[in-house]
């Protein structure tokens, strides 16, 4: 019997600190094809738990569309009918849609020009395209090799991704360029604590500024939230941090682990920079409450 939609992910952290995104029914049961399909073709990846989450969210859009419109997913991937043209047509605008509570509702906002952008489209549409193939591939591997319709099926499936993803032109941003100096010299005045164009707090400009130092450094967008005390390095001559390769941390208490997927390394940094988070480990840092039960440098 088919789970009820609509179909909604839930955030389940595992003993070891991993993160997993559950799918759930409209009961609030884990539901079996979705859940399946993560731990077997979506965890193994690696990938952050974001990213993990886009994934079962467009899939479970899928269902919920699939349910509003009285389709029964696991009869027609049984059967190989899979989907018709306008059935395809249905789920590219509503997967197009920047979509409220999309997993819970399976529905679009309101304002049907409300859209994503292609390449988020793109993404969505290749997330269900792969889920259908990999649900439908051992019903196909099951049919005997004289079986008629294997030919039939087998061009059906093949020409699914073409079908629903499409030729979504996706622009790719080939400008690698960094700032120029009047450019670096205005964000590097924008974050310095009191001046009159920094947009932060008085209370956060300090650590604010020590968080885009590193950035400046180039760090990646995670990877300051990974460090803790011992990572820094800044009272030796040429001073620098230490990027660990941290993922599912049981220790971390934040809701939104931050998680870095590149090699450990160093990462030099400037004698200005050095200074700066220097003083904001020593001076500013400990007047944030927790501060004392936190390894981390930078913490909510």
């Amino acid at each position: 019997m088919a789970e009820k939609t609509p179909f909604r992910t839930e955030h389940l952290r595992l003993e070891t600190g991993e993160r997993f995104v559950l799918t759930v029914a409209a009961d609030g049961m884990p539901v079996w094809w979705p859940n399946l399909y993560c731990q077997i073709a979506i965890r193994e990846r690696g990938i952050s738990f974001s990213a993990m989450h886009a994934y079962m969210s467009a899939i479970c859009v899928f269902h919920n569309v699939c349910g509003n419109l009285r389709i029964d997913v696991d009869a027609r991937i049984e059967s190989l009918e899979l989907f018709r043209e306008e059935e395809i047509a249905d789920l590219r605008n509503e997967l197009r849609r920047k979509l409220r509570n999309s997993e819970a509702h399976g529905r679009g906002s309101s304002d049907e020009k409300e859209t994503v952008k292609n390449a988020h489209w793109k993404s969505r549409l290749t997330a269900v395209s792969n889920y259908i193939v990999w649900r439908t591939n051992p019903v196909i591997d099951r049919m005997s090799l004289r079986d008629e319709r294997l030919p039939e099926a087998r061009r059906r499936l093949d020409a699914l991704p073409r079908r629903l993803v499409g030729k979504i032109m996706v622009r790719k941003n080939t400008s690698k360029e960094g700032m120029d100096e009047k450019t670096e010299r205005a964000f590097l005045d924008a974050i310095t604590p009191g001046y009159p164009t920094n947009p932060f707090n008085k209370r956060n400009q300090i650590r604010n500024q020590a968080l885009w130092r590193l950035y400046h450094a180039g760090l990646r967008r995670s990877a300051p939230l990974t460090l803790a005390g011992h990572h820094l390095h800044l009272n030796t001559d040429d001073p620098y941090v230490f990027v660990p390769r941290v993922q599912d941390d049981p220790d971390d208490p934040r809701a939104q682990e931050p998680r870095n997927k590149t090699l450990a390394h160093p990462v030099s940094l400037r004698a200005d920079t050095a200074a700066i988070l220097h003083d904001y480990m020593v001076k500013h840092r400990p007047t944030y409450p927790g501060a004392k039960k936190s390894k981390y440098v930078f913490f909510s």
